[in-house]
């Protein structure tokens, strides 16, 4: 049973919130893995359907993780610079967590087309509001930074907005 009483009518407080959904997700994906091969392939096509972001989305999530949401700057510099031996130790390492964040992302992806399609039937539309600048500790840069204005360090050179 989970003991909802610290969470308030009126008001949030995000940290519990983000911890709550952490245990939940934890226990759920915990209960995935001991389910049926039909899951577990389900979330292979998903990763082969997803190939192209997720890899380095979910090893992006993990490393930042581990240095407890330092920003990439400030990983060491086989990481930060993105070198295939240092990211391959991590993908043995922590390969149980970069599945978590698979999952994680899995589970959203499915949430996601259930909830479009239940507004797509009645006719209602969503809209949404995306920044227009990538920030700077980010996945995105992190994985691509050949792609952005950064020195020699891998640091920003202009900050802009």
């Amino acid at each position: 049973m989970i003991d909802l009483s610290k969470f308030h009518d009126d008001y949030a407080v995000y940290k519990d919130v983000r911890n709550l959904k952490e245990e939940l997700l934890g226990k759920a994906y915990e209960y995935f893995k001991m389910n049926d091969k039909e899951s577990e392939n389900k979330l292979k096509d998903f990763f082969e359907q997803q190939r192209y972001w997720i890899g380095d989305f979910t090893l992006f999530l993990t490393i930042k993780e581990y240095y407890k949401n330092e920003t990439w700057a400030d990983w060491p510099d086989s990481l930060r610079r993105h070198q295939s031996s240092a990211l391959d130790q991590i993908r043995q390492e922590k390969k149980d967590r970069i599945q978590y964040h698979l999952f994680v992302q899995y589970v959203f992806y499915q949430q996601w087309f259930e909830l479009k399609k239940y507004a797509n039937d009645r006719h209602i539309k969503i809209m949404g509001d995306m920044p227009i600048y990538v920030d700077y500790d980010s996945v995105d840069v992190w994985a691509h930074t050949d792609f952005f204005q950064l020195d020699k360090n891998t640091m920003q050179q202009t900050v802009t907005a």
